[in-house]
């Protein structure tokens, strides 16, 4: 019985190991406002719908994946000084990004988000991560009303709004 039991041990401490092995802060949009402000790189702030299509694996070891990239289509409205604003449709890639066996996902043609898209010399680029900061779903629940506080400069407090 003690044998069994130090085996039922051993399997869940191996398990608890792995699954704490990546360790997110929680994702919160003054944070990430304040990060895209700090940046060297330019970053557009969009809130809408990106259309694309679900990335293929490519059949690598799940231990060691490599970052996938898709073309996408957003539709939506951008950050300006005045809050959100309808615009054009954008072109963009969506690169997934992965720690480790644990990699970002986004559902094809999914629901509203708020973005932080890097504007590169390439074109416009989303990365999605394994933590999500740069993604927060279903925006008018707080994160919306957040970033536009950040862009007007009336408080941009970490932690007032969360995901």
């Amino acid at each position: 019985m003690m044998k069994r039991v130090m085996s039922l041990t051993t399997a869940a401490i191996l398990c608890a190991s792995q699954v704490s092995a990546l360790s997110c802060m929680r994702p919160d949009a003054a944070r990430t406002f304040q990060w895209a402000s700090d940046a060297e790189e330019s970053y557009v702030v969009l809130m809408g719908e990106f259309a694309f299509d679900a990335p293929n694996a490519d059949g690598s070891d799940m231990n060691n994946p490599q970052e996938i990239s898709v073309p996408a289509r957003f539709a939506g409205s951008y950050l300006g000084a005045d809050g959100f604003v309808g615009g054009a449709a954008l072109d963009l890639m969506i690169t997934f990004t992965c720690a480790g066996p644990w990699c970002g996902s986004l559902e094809p043609n999914g629901e509203e988000m708020i973005a932080f898209v890097q504007q590169a010399d390439s074109g416009y680029v989303l990365e999605i991560g394994p933590c999500y900061g740069n993604t927060f779903s279903n925006p008018r629940a707080g994160a919306m009303q957040q970033v536009e506080s950040c862009m007007r400069g009336e408080g941009c407090e970490e932690g007032a709004l969360m995901r």
